[in-house]
């Protein structure tokens, strides 16, 4: 029979010195090709999975992005198509996660707000530095609540602090200022600019104050050791919340400065909730070397006067100056417990770790 005109094409090639191609038809099928497409479809999905469970659980935390992102990756290294469905699916699982008003970065870390089931919260990191009601701002919540141990205090204190001057070393979201009265004076002393712009942008503490406040940008330590005012009934540390605390406010030298600038029957309140370091075992010594009593009222689980289980440290020159905090059964003694108080020339961290 005569040759057919695919036949003839082959032969023309080879008559050329060409290899023939081999019919698609006949070509044998990838030993891999059924796991690679099952990959091409496996990968964006589970990159769209993995970015939205990251995400909900770490409140938009790098590790939400990046370890779907570094998955995507590993996959494909030789799909390209692949690589981009993963990248695509990890952008709209991003997108749809519940928003972040707003973000940004300072000098001291990245700051976060998210609203979430009706609360508005800032994050400095991974740690909660405030929250508000949407629906209510300005009134304080989770640490600061009124039946916080810190709301106990100003119950506590409210017959003296008519006219007082109070101090906050520590800004977070201003939530402290709901306590505020009309007469008073209010000074927060902030290291970080950004951090007083987004409490005064996205929260409602401040402006809602019922007493002036003014905001004292750069270090506390520094800013009170300048002051020649000895007017403070009421000051509040409220900067050890997160992973790294700022050692030189709790040094031997930072309590005389602390001291100079209380009244005399001034106050030192001292919020010291952390998930990594005993701060009560430095504040013991501090205490005992400056001659000031201490008490402590601990964050313990079931607490329903304390849901956050809040930790607070309140000092004065006289137990008497505790008002009734120096009768109340949940506020413990904070004795030295053997320790030397920390210098500027001396304060190990790691001898106070496992918070």
């Amino acid at each position: 029979p005569a040759p057919t005109e695919k036949e003839r094409e082959l032969a023309f090639l080879r008559s050329l010195g060409a290899q023939a191609p081999i019919p698609a038809a006949d070509q044998p099928r990838p030993s891999g090709s059924t796991a690679s497409a099952a990959l091409d479809v496996m990968v964006p999905i589970g990159a769209f999975v993995a970015t939205w469970v990251l995400g909900r659980r770490l409140l938009g935390a790098p590790l939400a992005l990046g370890v779907p992102l570094l998955a995507c990756i590993f996959l494909s290294l030789r799909a390209r198509a692949r690589l981009g469905l993963g990248m695509l699916a990890i952008a709209l699982a991003a997108a749809l996660l519940p928003g972040a008003p707003y973000r940004t970065r300072s000098f001291f870390g990245v700051l976060r707000v998210e609203d979430r089931g009706g609360m508005r919260t800032l994050f400095h990191g991974t740690t909660i530095h405030g929250v508000e009601r949407l629906a209510e701002p300005g009134e304080p919540q989770l640490y600061y609540g009124h039946a916080s141990p810190i709301g106990q205090l100003f119950t506590a204190l409210e017959p003296r602090l008519g006219g007082a001057h109070v101090g906050v070393v520590g800004l977070g979201i201003g939530a402290l200022a709901a306590y505020a009265e009309p007469g008073q004076r209010w000074t927060y002393y902030e290291i970080d600019a950004t951090v007083a712009r987004v409490a005064q942008r996205w929260f409602g503490g401040l402006a809602r104050a019922r007493a002036p406040v003014e905001i004292v940008l750069g270090d506390a330590r520094l800013t009170l050791a300048r002051s020649a005012k000895r007017d403070l009934q009421l000051l509040i540390l409220d900067a050890f919340s997160s992973d790294a605390i700022p050692t030189h406010l709790l040094t031997r030298e930072a309590f005389a400065v602390y001291r100079r600038g209380l009244t005399d029957d001034g106050v030192l309140a001292i919020h010291i909730s952390n998930r990594y370091l005993k701060l009560d075992l430095v504040l013991g010594a501090a205490a005992a070397d400056a001659g000031l009593v201490a008490r402590i009222r601990r964050g313990t689980r079931g607490d329903p006067t304390n849901p956050a289980r809040t930790t607070w440290v309140v000092m004065a020159r006289r137990e008497a100056d505790l008002g009734a905090l120096a009768s109340d059964p949940r506020w413990e003694p904070l004795g030295a417990s053997g320790r030397a108080p920390w210098t500027d020339d001396f304060a190990n961290v790691l001898s106070v770790f496992g918070g």
